[in-house]
């Protein structure tokens, strides 16, 4: 798979995401039945409807590579090169009829990203990376910008998970002068930095790889960096459990970040 196969298919998925999520929104009522998983995380009639749509595209598509999802983890990889989808990122709010959640798909190729897409259903957004080929931002009315990450110093965007300690909150204020720190769930943030609107976001907390193997894709092609916490690339297939430890998104490397990720990975 090289990018002219990504090419051909990015519309193809971005087709079939936007099916999805037109059906996400007319299933979000004021009252949305749900389960938890065994990581007591929701799970809900649309997370396993959109799995079975998305997935079931892919695999038309997909030359027999391995699909893992948040839905369907149990196969096992013969090599590095498969899959990653969430076919519903943010179930939490959108349970709560937020319209903060997305759509992540995501190829994976020798341990990293080479294909990444995320779709905003609230918005008829959609952000896409390709390998040597750069990030774009395709808008409800089908206008393509190529995305380019930028540093905004005078007031800078910091994104955060909505759980975030509140010690580390007071790490990133102290190291921020001016900071506009947001807190969101979803990868939709990956988007905002990959767009210039945002230039760090740490993770802490728990995730696993298909929440975040499309977002990294969109970044790093705009110009940013995706690291953990030894500030090497992030990487994937690292267990059978598809987990994450911490990582860090940055809109550029240069600005002086080695410090702040350290006092933020120390224990609070």
């Amino acid at each position: 798979m090289d990018e002219k196969y990504f090419l051909d298919i990015n519309d193809t998925v971005h087709q079939v995401c936007s099916d999805v999520g037109k059906i996400q929104l007319e299933k979000q009522t004021n009252k949305i039945e749900y389960t938890s998983k065994e990581n007591n995380t929701p799970l809900t009639d649309v997370d396993l409807l959109s799995n079975e749509m998305i997935t079931s595209k892919l695999s038309e598509i997909s030359e027999g590579f391995t699909i893992i999802s948040e839905e369907e983890n149990n196969e096992e990889l013969s090599d590095d090169n498969f899959w990653l989808v969430d076919p519903l990122d943010g179930t939490s709010n959108y349970i709560k009829n937020g319209s903060n959640f997305c759509i992540n798909v995501a190829f994976i190729k020798d341990k990293h990203p080479v294909y990444g897409a995320i779709y905003v259903p609230s918005t008829n957004d959609f952000y896409y990376g390709i390998s040597k080929l750069g990030s774009y931002h395709v808008s409800a009315n089908k206008e393509s910008v190529r995305m380019t990450c930028s540093f905004n110093k005078s007031k800078p965007t910091i994104y955060t998970s909505s759980s975030m300690n509140p010690k580390k909150l007071q790490i990133i204020n102290k190291n921020f002068l001016n900071a506009n720190i947001n807190k969101m769930s979803s990868a939709i943030k990956f988007c905002y930095i990959a767009s210039g609107n945002g230039v760090f976001y740490p993770r802490l907390g728990p995730t696993h790889e298909w929440d975040t193997a499309s977002g990294q894709c969109i970044v790093e092609e705009a110009g940013g960096y995706v690291l953990d916490k030894n500030l090497e690339r992030f990487s994937y297939n690292k267990n059978d459990k598809f987990l994450n430890e911490e990582f860090f998104v940055l809109s550029d490397k240069f600005q002086g970040y080695n410090n702040i990720i350290k006092l933020l990975c120390q224990p609070s």
